[in-house]
């Protein structure tokens, strides 16, 4: 069996950490999770082809701007970007893949040969996951950077309709096969309905925006309950996680940081569907032009079938000023304008209390261009200073902390730190250290000398005793053990040497050979 990981080209960087990718390989490696194809259809039927592991947004890229740091954290219903949870892993035994995961390279290629028409299909990831079978791992994460800027973002959704569009031939009885032929379609309900699924989400904004204009001018009863609905329909997916929150009891958490995690999640979904409300008209007209782009492309010009800009090139060709951000979101202030030519002309009921329930929106959508522009601004990193009651408790923590090291880091100990001293009920010191303690009690005589609590010459000195000491504690092929013993210079049963502990000492010693470099 080979194992591949599914390559990212062109994308923004997806990363893994080396444990990710061992913990991806065992889990398709597994018995029950190796895939077996159907001989007559040459789809996966048991096992899987295909693990996709949990996506979420890399801390860096989530900060780097107001619009990155509101949509980078719960983010609803969205196939694309990120995988936490899928119905369909809970109700079908498979997920849905999006492009990030590690595939058997053997049951990839069988199921998907000659099934790929040539420049036929922008966005593969769906067509390949229904045939390869999937499997959402979702105690594997993968990071991925977001959007910073609202533009970039909306190009992004352009192309995923528009490759969403093009997979409209696996719906039916017959679909293409590479060279020009035709088979009956493998496809599976659940995957034709994947399929279907996302040209339904497609169609969600310009009909969201066409039942709120009517509920407004056209439809019979209170404008403010058509608004109130389409605004349930806007925030049911964002907010629809919060039930799980707030069912689940703190365990080890205080409940003061429980509150705060759900007041902060509350923030951040109320945030997401106000200004999913607020880009409406240009997220509808995005959907419309894409939609029929694609159409147009796939039934009739077969041309620019597979046009796309990577995601550095949508970063550097998207508008950056608020003038820019209207020539771009021009539909947004005429759909504004329009909506309220409409209830002006078409409303019988008083103007007033339609326009008491449509005037915010109508603002919203006619400031979307200069709103998204601020939104997507580069956050500048703001310098605080402490106060003098928060240094003077930093300073006394420092102090403090000193102590221990100047107090049992002596001979009696051969200059390594024991691993803690106990007050209460009776004072006692830990006689034993570990490569992590030995590390810190290092750079603790650099922070002493930083912070003048000692000369140069004295943490020089404390320095060299304990590493002297270390030349004389007991390694195994080079590594220290986990513990020693201060007392005696002996090592702690069972010995063991921890990747952990070693890895705290390496970083320490590069810190302190720069001290001293910068001495």
């Amino acid at each position: 069996m080979s194992v591949v990981t599914s390559p990212p080209a062109g994308r923004v960087e997806t990363l893994a950490s080396r444990r990710s990718a061992r913990r991806l390989v065992g889990a398709v490696a597994h018995p029950l999770n190796q895939a077996r194809l159907d001989p007559e259809s040459r789809t996966v039927v048991e096992g899987y082809g295909v693990l996709q592991p949990r996506v979420s947004a890399t801390l860096e890229s989530s900060t780097r701007s107001r619009f990155a740091r509101v949509f980078s954290g719960h983010t609803g219903v969205d196939p694309y970007t990120t995988a936490v949870a899928d119905v369909y892993q809970d109700l079908f035994g498979e997920g849905s893949y999006i492009g990030k995961g590690l595939y058997d390279l053997r049951a990839f290629e069988e199921s998907l040969a000659g099934r790929v028409p040539e420049n036929a299909l922008l966005s593969h990831d769906l067509f390949e996951g229904s045939f390869a079978r999937t499997a959402l791992t979702t105690d594997v994460e993968l990071f991925d950077e977001t959007p910073s800027t609202y533009l970039v973002h909306a190009m992004r959704r352009h192309r995923w309709t528009r490759g969403d569009w093009q997979l409209l031939p696996w719906l039916l009885g017959s679909v293409p096969l590479r060279g020009g032929g035709r088979e009956p379609n493998p496809l599976s309900v659940a995957h034709r309905w994947k399929i279907f699924d996302n040209l339904r989400r497609s169609l969600v904004p310009p009909a969201v925006l066409l039942l709120l204009a009517a509920g407004w001018a056209l439809f019979p009863g209170r404008p403010a309950v058509w608004t109130l609905a389409v605004a349930i329909v806007v925030a049911f997916p964002i907010y629809a996680h919060l039930k799980t929150s707030m069912m689940n009891v703190p365990g080890d958490a205080t409940w003061s940081s429980y509150f705060w995690s759900v007041w902060g999640d509350l923030s951040t979904n109320t945030a997401q569907a106000a200004l999913s409300l607020v880009f409406l008209p240009h997220e509808a007209r995005v959907s419309v032009d894409a939609a029929a782009r694609a159409l147009w492309r796939t039934l009739v010009t077969r041309r620019k079938m597979l046009e796309w800009v990577t995601a550095a090139e949508a970063e550097r060709v998207a508008a950056r000023t608020v003038a820019g951000h209207y020539r771009t979101m021009w539909f947004s202030p005429v759909a504004a304008a329009a909506a309220a030519v409409g209830i002006a002309l078409t409303r019988h009921e008083p103007l007033a209390t339609t326009w008491l329930v449509a005037a915010p929106l109508v603002a919203a959508w006619a400031a979307a261009p200069a709103i998204a522009e601020w939104l997507s601004r580069p956050l500048a990193r703001r310098d605080r200073e402490l106060s003098k009651s928060d240094t003077a408790f930093l300073r006394r923590t420092a102090r403090k902390t000193w102590r221990f090291f100047e107090r049992f880091v002596d001979e009696s100990n051969n200059w390594l730190p024991p691993d803690n001293f106990q007050v209460d009920p009776a004072p006692v010191v830990a006689h034993r250290t570990s490569p992590t303690n030995i590390g810190l009690c290092l750079l603790a005589n650099v922070a002493a000398r930083d912070m003048g609590y000692v000369g140069l010459a004295e943490a020089l000195d404390r320095c060299e005793l304990t590493l002297s000491t270390m030349e004389r504690l007991e390694r195994y092929r080079g590594h220290f053990y986990n513990w020693y013993d201060t007392a005696r210079v002996a090592t702690l049963a069972p010995q063991y040497v921890s990747t952990v502990d070693s890895g705290n000492l390496a970083g320490h010693l590069l810190a302190l050979r720069q001290a001293c470099v910068e001495a």
